[in-house]
């Protein structure tokens, strides 16, 4: 899988690449059809401000072949580190703040 994390600026489209970023799985090497696997990644919101955001998940896992997500999330400060709450689903995100884009 290729992993390319991004805080993107809703006004600008410019993109941050996150430091620490990976994607995992138990399985490795090529996917058979019909397999289903789980896959786990680990993101750096040390230099994201404290706010509300969408959090907005893509995977790409063949040509043409996609799978999305997204979550509201709240990032907070607390005892000198961030702290990532969930606060809505997919369904209830009309108007959550600005957008976290991440591709893996």
């Amino acid at each position: 899988a290729v992993v390319d994390p991004a805080v993107v600026d809703p006004i600008t489209g410019m993109g941050m690449p996150r430091v620490i970023t990976s994607l995992s799985s138990r399985k490795t090497g090529m996917m058979l059809p019909f397999e289903a696997r789980d896959f786990s990644g680990v993101m750096d919101f040390s230099r994201v401000p404290v706010g509300m955001y969408r959090l907005a998940v893509e995977l790409q896992y063949g040509p043409g072949q996609m799978a999305d997500k997204q979550i509201g999330i709240r990032v907070m400060a607390q005892g000198g580190q961030k702290v990532i709450e969930v606060l809505q689903l997919q369904e209830d995100l009309e108007d959550l703040g600005e957008k976290i884009e991440v591709k893996w």
